[in-house]
């Protein structure tokens, strides 16, 4: 008797627990994979601050946002969701790739592979700030190639962000006043197979790039800066073929960052480079006089020594950040005058100074 009732116990419970499992599953399938993405945040519970757990001193609060951050796309997630305030999360499901810092994931554009965010109110921009960490996995091509495009309801595009036909140099574009385009190309390269930070500034007086947070090129307006909205893509979209590569941590800011905020998004550990003031381009193309006169530099700053590129680490910085290409074309200040040839054009690196 005792056995039949402990078989009725096990049977009944079995029962019970397989009628919970499949109504689990069933729950889990109807939320991740049944409702369309954009219906998947619509039975959140909303709580206007924060959870205080009862009898307990933890608080349970949302994340703090940067000023001005109206998108924020960490590839982490199934899908890219939108970690600003705002809900632009990205469509369209992208591929994870290896995270720019050893854990996480970024997104995969490879191939026709891109991402979509729709049009909104809080997308639009007069002053904006875009960063990113890319990785290229493919050389030049014969054409450009999108990273990252905003292009309205009338298909004019008001941001662009591309390589550069044959050679993988940043090419930014913005819309101005009377659909006059502005823009100006990176001096560096993008290397291939290393993730580099990249950064594009806008604000009523210039656009500006910084590689691995050092300033590399800027570009005075000619025109007025006007508001700038319209649908964000991100690899290949109705103009341009993908970049195929891998894109981490974007940002996307309705105003222009400060310098030492443009700096807090390089890291050392990826990039080499623990001292982004240390080292900058004095000039890009000049001869040996020019690269040794005296207002080259600007104050507490030199034409680099031989001891500045090999210990210090300019030579580094200069290869990371694509100034550096095939062959040593870089003056420095103890040269000897018979090793290069009159009327030479190279690059002049300007290093730090530190009293003694």
């Amino acid at each position: 008797m005792k056995k039949i009732m402990l078989f009725v116990l096990f049977y009944f419970i079995t029962a019970k627990l397989c009628q919970f499992e499949k109504s689990l599953f069933n729950y889990l399938g109807e939320v991740s994979f049944i409702e369309p993405f954009e219906h998947l945040f619509e039975k959140c519970l909303e709580i206007p601050n924060t959870v205080c757990l009862g009898g307990t001193s933890t608080i349970i609060t949302s994340h703090s946002f940067h000023k001005g951050l109206i998108g924020k796309w960490t590839f982490d997630d199934m899908y890219a969701l939108d970690y600003s305030s705002y809900n632009n999360h990205m469509h369209k499901y992208i591929r994870p790739g290896p995270g720019f810092n050893g854990h996480g994931y970024s997104g995969a554009f490879i191939g026709d592979v891109s991402g979509f965010v729709p049009s909104g109110d809080s997308l639009k921009t007069t002053e904006f700030t875009i960063v990113f960490w890319i990785y290229l996995l493919e050389r030049s091509t014969s054409h450009f190639r999108n990273i990252i495009s905003q292009i309205d309801k009338e298909n004019d595009i008001q941001i662009a962000i591309l390589l550069h036909a044959h050679i993988t140099k940043i090419s930014v574009r913005v819309l101005g006043f009377d659909n006059y385009n502005e823009g100006l190309s990176s001096f560096g390269y993008i290397p291939l197979r290393r993730w580099t930070n990249v950064i594009i500034t806008l604000n009523n007086k210039e656009i500006v790039i910084y590689i691995n947070g050092i300033f590399d090129n800027s570009v005075s307006l000619k025109s007025k800066v006007v508001e700038k909205s319209g649908d964000l893509t991100v690899g290949k979209n109705m103009n341009y073929s993908g970049f195929n590569g891998y894109l981490d941590e974007l940002y996307f800011y309705n105003r222009n960052l400060s310098l030492s905020e443009i700096k807090s998004f390089s890291l050392p550990s990826v990039t080499g480079i623990y001292d982004t003031d240390y080292v900058y381009v004095g000039n890009y193309n000049c001869n040996y006089n020019t690269a040794i006169s005296s207002n080259l530099c600007k104050k507490n700053y030199r034409l680099c020594t031989l001891n500045d590129l090999y210990n210090g680490g300019a030579i580094h910085y200069a290869r990371i950040n694509g100034i550096l290409m095939e062959k040593s074309n870089l003056w420095t200040l103890d040269i000897s005058e018979t090793s290069f040839e009159k009327d030479e054009k190279r690059i002049a690196l300007c290093c730090k100074t530190y009293e003694e």
